[in-house]
């Protein structure tokens, strides 16, 4: 039987087979251009970013709701950016009644009322 072969001679003969590779070089050139971009692409979007106009009001009256009174007495959410003639600021039930300087109003699709601060 033949005997198996010595480790240390099979090690030393592979590596005399393969050549050395050479020192790896890691690409920061290549990284320093991609941050460079990286920087002006997001200096560009800061400089000619411009805020869109707000939407139109949803029409469902929340706390804070910029609304005008309409002849019949309904409060209508508009922008708050537009004329208006207050603020909501609470939620009541439809035969609810609002602490005083607040005035109670119907929300114009019939869902609720609201008290209303005027002169705001």
């Amino acid at each position: 039987e033949a005997a198996p072969p010595d480790v240390d001679s099979w090690s030393q003969n592979a590596s005399a087979l393969v050549p050395p590779l050479p020192p790896s070089n890691f690409p920061w050139r290549f990284l320093a251009g991609l941050a460079v971009v990286g920087i002006a692409i997001v200096l560009l979007g800061v400089f000619t970013y411009t805020p869109s106009k707000p939407g139109p009001p949803d029409n469902v009256l929340a706390v804070g709701s910029c609304v005008v009174i309409q002849e019949n007495g309904d409060a209508a959410e508009v922008n708050c950016a537009d004329d208006h003639d207050g603020v909501v600021e609470s939620l009541i039930a439809i035969d609810g009644s609002c602490p005083d300087p607040l005035e109670p109003h119907h929300d114009q699709q019939g869902l609720g009322a609201v008290c209303v601060r005027f002169n705001v």
